[in-house]
């Protein structure tokens, strides 16, 4: 006989001699075996919950009443039979403005007169720039609901008006609901026959609608252009811009609608989308000889 491991003959050994595991050992192996079997099945993948971010203030449209008014100012009518003094006029405007829900609204042809009298009428808004751009920077104002919007930055470009050159007033508003900010820019441009101006004029204000439009952020702008359309078919193309009233520029042509009169509000943007949602023309008799213009807008993410 021989010893199974090294095969040296003993003479004292009666069988094979195997080199097996104790007894203890072979079932622990087994079970080793077996768990590894069982982890290289297939497991179930248990997916992780989804987070979902909840919308912020900033992902959500911001929706207002946006208009423009020439306001006639008081030194064209004081003394004048046909209309009340310039401050009458403006506090009926005020009054009219509150109680159509106006939150945003440019003015020209105001004199410090009026300004004063839409400081003590408007208390639910801001003003700017009140007097504080001097002797020709008082005609253009911007008026924002104080409970809305607050000021975070503002400036003026020089532009041509009636043989001189005055400041045009732009700012922008931060609003306080939704943390959104956007440009404001009020323009009043020359009058009647002086189409060369008119011209200059718009180069201006489309070279800063241009620079306010590269950051990113909604730029509106209303004013008295003294055009039906030509104002909108120069500025609309090369800014993207589209008109309360409906004007288009779509297929390459300008389309303005029959009766929208000289007073324009326009607004764009180059992130997410601008869009008017209402549009009212109305006259202001006894107050203007231009109508006011308002309707909503909705600025969109």
């Amino acid at each position: 006989f021989f010893q199974a491991e090294d095969g040296i003959r003993d003479t004292s050994v009666t069988g094979v001699q195997t080199c097996a595991l104790p007894i203890s050992l072979a079932r622990a192996a087994s079970r080793v075996s077996r768990k590894a079997a069982r982890l290289a099945k297939p497991q179930r993948v248990v997916q992780a919950p989804t987070l979902r971010r909840e919308p912020q203030p900033e992902d959500l449209p911001l929706s207002f009443v946006v208009g423009t008014l020439n306001v006639l100012g008081s030194n064209h009518t004081d003394g004048h039979h046909k209309w009340a003094r310039g401050v009458i006029r403006t506090a009926r405007q005020a009054a009219y403005i509150e109680s159509h829900g106006i939150d945003l609204i440019g003015f020209q042809e105001m004199q410090p007169d009026q300004i004063g009298v839409l400081q003590r009428q408007l208390t639910g808004y801001t003003i700017w720039p009140g007097l504080a751009l001097g002797g020709n920077g008082y005609r253009l104002q911007i008026a924002w609901r104080s409970s809305m919007f607050e000021a975070v930055d503002q400036g003026t470009i020089p532009t041509v008006f009636s043989g001189m050159i005055r400041p045009l007033p732009w700012v922008k508003l931060h609003s306080l609901s939704t943390g959104r900010d956007f440009y404001v820019v009020d323009l009043h441009n020359s009058p009647r026959g002086m189409q060369d101006e008119r011209v200059r004029a718009t180069t201006s204000e489309i070279g800063l609608y241009q620079q306010l439009l590269a950051t990113g952020l909604p730029v509106i702008t209303m004013g008295d252009t003294n055009e039906p359309g030509g104002f909108f078919c120069r500025v609309a193309p090369v800014t993207g811009m589209s008109a309360i009233n409906g004007a288009s520029v779509a297929g390459g042509g300008c389309s303005v609608p029959r009766g929208s009169g000289i007073d324009y509000v326009m607004a764009g943007t180059r992130t997410g989308s601008v869009s008017f949602t209402s549009y009212a023309r109305n006259p202001m008799p006894g107050m203007s000889d231009h109508p006011i213009v308002f309707g909503g807008i909705t600025l969109n993410p």
